[in-house]
């Protein structure tokens, strides 16, 4: 492998009115394509936590994956994302307060296995959630502190970062280093390396230096920090809220296990 430069940080920065908070303010307009376009981005990226979060609340898994998919839709059906242009708040804030909401206020059986009416949602896999699920709780109890709550706020952490991840991993299969990557994302976080290769070895099975390993490491990390900004921005109400919300994202990782 003659080539050691590496992905290049080639990722623009994006204005901040044209990311995925605008599409998510457009999804109330029932006609818009883009609406429906929000809506399915919205639902792919951050169902788990919501998923988890009901399940706390005693529901089983069929019925949790009911409750998600029925509290995603009737956010159009009802136009409630008029609640966020006034609140102005945090996606990830409104979401919490939402489901709450409307698991108090809404959810009798009927209710729960509504699909709202001509909207587009996604189905949920119960067993594949359930499975996620209990990974988590294998890893994250026994504890009587783990709340519903608490549980939201770190499985929204793990999606957003495990969103990321799967956008920097698509960057370098695109420009053929899906193994460059595969190998080296064990240095992204500059945690949990002890069982990963050294960079003379890594050097050695590419076909380039050491200093060339250093620096796409480097770079991989640059990319992902520009990535990870770009979809906290994705979720606040300004710019400005984005290193608030990046150092929430932090802390919460970074909590001991409740």
């Amino acid at each position: 492998m003659s080539d050691s430069s590496g992905l290049k940080g080639n990722f623009p920065q994006q204005n901040f009115a044209t990311t995925h908070w605008s599409m998510v303010l457009a999804a109330g307009d029932h006609s818009s394509s883009i609406s429906k376009s929000a809506l399915e981005k919205l639902c792919e990226s951050y169902w788990y936590p919501l998923y988890s979060f009901v399940r706390r609340k005693g529901f089983d898994a069929n019925g949790a994956a009911d409750v998600t998919q029925g509290f995603f839709a009737s956010l159009i059906e009802r136009n409630d994302f008029e609640t966020i242009r006034k609140e102005k708040g945090r996606f990830r804030s409104f979401l919490l307060a939402a489901i709450r909401n409307f698991i108090a206020n809404k959810m009798d059986h009927e209710n729960a296995a509504k699909r709202g009416g001509n909207v587009t949602t996604f189905s949920i896999d119960a067993n594949s959630a359930e499975s996620k699920y209990e990974n988590e709780r294998s890893q994250f109890e026994p504890s009587h502190d783990v709340t519903p709550e608490t549980s939201f706020e770190r499985t929204w952490a793990i999606a957003l970062i495990e969103n990321v991840h799967q956008q920097l991993r698509a960057e370098f299969v695109k420009n053929g280093r899906e193994e460059l990557f595969d190998n080296l994302q064990v240095f992204l976080t500059g945690s949990n390396q002890v069982n990963a290769p050294t960079y003379r070895e890594l050097a050695a099975e590419f076909e380039i230096s050491e200093s060339a390993i250093k620096v796409n490491v480097h770079r991989m990390r640059q990319q992902f920090r520009e990535l990870l900004r770009a979809e906290i921005a994705h979720t606040v109400p300004s710019e400005k809220e984005i290193d608030d919300e990046l150092n929430s994202l932090f802390v919460t990782l970074q909590g001991n296990p409740k």
